[in-house]
C-alpha cells in the first residue's frame, strides 16, 4: 500500500501569499475570466472512482499548498488551506467553474467522468508546470495503487514525505535583481470579433496528430514544433483579419501571447507560478505573409526575447512592484479598481490571443501504459477568443483551441491549413456542430 502521511488532526488553516505572478489575477475573476485551466488524461479503461478518491485524498495531504481556497484580507488576497473536495464530476463545460473567494471548493479539483481524469486549477494557484507534475504524480499513484505497488521509477514526481521547501518556493524573488530596466509597453492588438456564447458556456475542439510528421515538417521548415503551430494559428488569424473591413484607424497588430516556463533557464523548482511572457507579433500593415516567412518570423522573434536577460525584465517589474511600500499600504479594495485596469489595458487588451505548449509529457512505464492521450485546454477569454494549446504524449500531439466566440472559423481555417500539409489527424468538439463540419 502507498501512502503520502497520515491524515490530518484538526484543520490548522495554514496560509500562504500569492506568488508575484499571481497578484493580477484575482481583480479580474469574473464568470468569463475564470483563470481556470485544465490538463486531462484519457485512459484506456474507466476510470475506478474509489481508487482515485482515495488517490486524490492522499494527495491533497501530501500537497496542502494546492489544497487551498482564495481568501481576501485588508492589504492583499492570500490563500487559505480548506477542506479537500474529493473527486467531481466532469460534467458542464470545461475551465468556466468560478474560484470564489472564500469558497469551500479548493482552487484546484480532480474530475472522472467515463475513461477520462481531469485536473482544474486557477492560475492565481499555479501554472501549467506545476499543475502537470501534481497530475504525473496522481496518474502514477492511482496506476500503483491499482497493482496495489509503489510508483514506478520516473522523474520529477511528488515522492512521499513532507513537502519539500522547493515546492512552496517564491521562485520569481531568487530570481529579481534590483536595477534592472522594465519590459517595453504595448499598444492595443487586433481580436477576432464576433458575439460571445452564452454565460457559462466554453468551446473547445481537440485535434490530435501523430508526432513524427509534424516534426519532419518543422525540420523541413528549418524551425521548432513550437514556431511551426505557433505559426499556423498566426496564419489562421491573419486570414480572419483580413476577411473583416478594417478601417485605418483599427489596423492593430497581430500578437500572440507565449508563457515562457522560467524553471529550466534558472535552475529554480518550485510548484508555484514561474512564467514569463515572450510577445509575437505581426503587423499587418506591411501586407500579407506566407506560412513559411510567418515561421521564419516566428522563430526569431522567440529567439531574441528568450534570452535570460530578457526575460530578467517583466520578473523585475513583478517583483518591484510587490516589495513597494506605497503599493503595500493600499487596502485591497483600492488595490482591485487599480490592477482590474492595469490588466484590462495591458493584459488582455494587448494580445490578440495566447498559445501555450506543455511539451512532450513522460510518465513511467506501468503508470503511461494506462493512458491513451493527454490534453491541455487555456483558461477562457472574453477579449481574447480563440487560445491554442500544446501537448505530446507517446507520439501523439494533442492541439486544442477554447474559444467564448459563437463562430469557430479561426480553428476552421487552422485544421483545414494542417490538413492542406498531408498532416492528417482526429478532431473532437464539444461544438453542436460535428467535428467533420470544422474540418471542411
Amino acid at each position: 500500500m502507498i501512502s503520502f502521511g497520515a491524515a490530518r488532526g484538526e484543520h490548522s488553516l495554514r496560509w500562504y501569499p500569492l506568488d508575484t505572478t499571481a497578484i493580477i489575477f484575482p481583480p479580474a475573476l469574473s464568470a468569463r475570466f475564470t483563470t481556470v485551466f485544465r490538463i486531462s488524461a484519457r485512459l484506456k479503461e474507466p476510470v475506478d472512482l474509489p481508487v482515485l478518491e482515495r488517490v486524490t485524498a492522499e494527495l491533497y495531504r501530501r500537497a496542502p499548498y494546492f489544497c487551498v481556497r482564495l481568501r481576501q484580507g485588508f492589504f492583499w488576497y492570500y490563500l487559505e488551506e480548506c477542506p479537500p473536495s474529493g473527486v467531481l464530476r466532469d460534467d458542464g463545460f470545461p475551465c468556466m467553474d468560478l474560484p470564489r473567494r472564500g469558497g469551500a471548493r479548493p482552487l484546484l479539483v480532480i474530475r472522472a467522468r467515463g475513461n477520462r481524469v481531469a485536473l482544474e486549477v486557477s492560475h492565481v494557484l499555479t501554472d501549467g508546470r506545476g499543475a502537470l507534475l501534481f497530475l504525473r504524480t496522481l496518474l502514477e499513484m492511482y496506476a500503483a495503487l491499482g497493482r496495489g505497488d509503489s510508483p514506478g521509477e520516473v522523474a520529477d514526481i511528488l515522492r512521499p514525505g513532507e513537502p519539500e521547501s522547493w515546492e512552496t518556493r517564491y521562485a520569481s524573488r531568487l530570481f529579481y535583481r534590483p536595477g534592472q530596466p522594465l519590459p517595453p509597453s504595448y499598444a492595443p492588438a487586433w481580436h477576432v470579433p464576433g458575439p460571445l456564447l452564452g454565460q457559462g458556456r466554453y468551446h473547445v475542439t481537440t485535434g490530435r496528430y501523430p508526432l513524427e510528421p509534424l516534426r519532419e515538417r518543422a525540420r523541413a521548415m528549418g524551425v521548432s514544433m513550437t514556431d511551426l503551430f505557433l505559426a499556423l494559428f498566426i496564419y489562421a488569424l491573419q486570414l480572419c483579419y483580413r476577411q473583416e473591413p478594417q478601417p485605418r484607424r483599427h489596423r492593430r497588430p497581430l500578437r500572440i501571447l507565449v508563457p515562457v516556463d522560467m524553471r529550466p533557464g534558472t535552475g529554480l523548482q518550485t510548484m508555484r507560478n514561474f512564467f514569463v511572457y515572450a510577445m509575437v507579433e505581426l503587423d499587418q500593415r506591411l501586407g500579407i505573409y506566407q506560412l513559411d516567412e510567418i515561421a521564419r518570423n516566428v522563430h526569431h522573434q522567440l529567439r531574441a526575447q528568450l534570452d535570460p536577460r530578457s526575460l530578467r525584465k517583466q520578473v523585475a517589474r513583478n517583483v518591484a512592484a510587490r516589495r513597494n511600500w506605497f503599493n503595500r499600504s493600499i487596502p485591497v479594495f483600492l488595490k482591485d479598481l487599480i490592477l482590474r485596469g492595469v490588466y484590462r489595458f495591458q493584459g488582455e487588451a494587448v494580445n490578440t490571443a495566447s498559445f501555450s505548449n506543455l511539451g512532450e509529457v513522460s510518465l513511467s512505464r506501468e503508470g503511461g501504459d494506462r493512458v491513451l492521450d493527454l490534453d491541455f485546454i487555456a483558461p477562457p477569454s472574453a477579449v481574447t477568443g480563440p487560445n491554442m494549446t500544446l501537448v505530446s504524449f507517446r507520439g501523439t500531439v494533442s492541439v486544442s483551441f477554447g474559444s467564448l466566440r459563437r463562430d469557430p472559423r479561426v480553428e476552421k481555417i487552422f485544421f483545414q491549413t494542417l490538413a492542406s500539409l498531408g498532416i492528417q489527424g482526429d478532431l473532437v468538439t464539444n461544438w453542436s456542430a460535428p467535428a467533420e463540419e470544422i474540418r471542411r
